[in-house]
């Protein structure tokens, strides 16, 4: 076995947020990663080293199991994304503690703030990016706010639940925006308990930045809202709204390849020479 010896700016990745001065990854973190990591390298440590003038180094030590190893320019990022994501999904289990089900690797990059006084059922891979700005959840008593596999949550987002808020799979949730199922008080009575309506987005909706979604509204399927609307009555799948209120723009096609069927490919017959 050969070692080799890579080193990195520290200050580079701050973003990581560092929760110890060293971590060791053995095999059965890796083990999450069936890629080139766990076929080729035996361990990864990562040493915070002590800071100079410049920043803290971080030093990779990378021990492999057969002769030579990744280019520093595969090698190292390839390695640091994978610990990166480590990191992430270990921040997503301390961040959703309280939440009733987290799927498996759901990442979160930053602070995601949990308000649960009710049940938040969130899916597998989904990914919470609050890097600069946290995230909040919330849910009343009694309330269900459920996450769908494979969405992913922007930096400033709020999403309140009184009765029921309900995120479909592969969702796109720009900065800054709004969803809530409740006005949190009635008209002209601020004292007065709001009545809750549910709200429902369905699977790949895109929802863009500084989006507000208010109670009651249902968003159909593939549809796209576009930055800045305000959502105050229900989206048909597969369109594009946008505007405040927001109004439809256009009706969004379906990809080509989901529409074109392709015929079995009969063979020629062969064409006789005349002789």
């Amino acid at each position: 076995m050969q070692d080799i010896r890579l080193a990195a700016r520290l200050d580079h990745f701050d973003h990581h947020n560092w929760m110890c001065d060293w971590i060791i990854i053995s095999g059965g973190i890796l083990s999450q990663f069936p890629a080139v990591i766990t076929r080729r390298c035996s361990e990864v440590r990562i040493v915070r080293e002590s800071a100079d003038n410049e920043g803290a180094n971080l030093s990779l030590s990378v021990r492999l199991l057969q002769g030579r190893g990744c280019p520093i320019s595969e090698g190292l990022f390839f390695v640091l994304d994978k610990v990166q994501k480590v990191l992430e999904i270990i921040n997503a289990s301390i961040r959703l503690r309280s939440c009733k089900s987290v799927g498996a690797l759901t990442r979160a990059a930053g602070r995601v703030i949990v308000n649960n006084s009710g049940t938040m059922i969130i899916g597998s891979k989904v990914k919470f990016r609050a890097t600069h700005v946290p995230i909040e959840l919330g849910t009343f008593p009694n309330a269900v706010l459920t996450i769908g596999d494979g969405t992913s949550i922007n930096s400033g987002v709020s999403i309140c639940a009184q009765e029921r808020v309900t995120i479909g799979k592969n969702c796109g949730i720009g900065n800054y925006s709004l969803i809530m199922d409740t006005d949190f008080h009635q008209v002209g009575d601020f004292n007065a308990v709001a009545v809750a309506k549910p709200v429902t987005i369905g699977d790949d909706v895109w929802i863009g930045a500084h989006v507000t979604i208010l109670k009651g509204v249902s968003i159909g399927q593939g549809a796209v809202v576009s930055a800045g609307s305000v959502v105050a009555t229900s989206i048909p799948a597969s369109t594009l709204y946008g505007g405040n209120p927001a109004r439809f723009i256009k009706k969004i096609e379906p990809a080509l390849a989901d529409t074109v069927v392709s015929a079995p490919v009969q063979a020629a017959e062969p064409k006789l020479e005349p002789t």
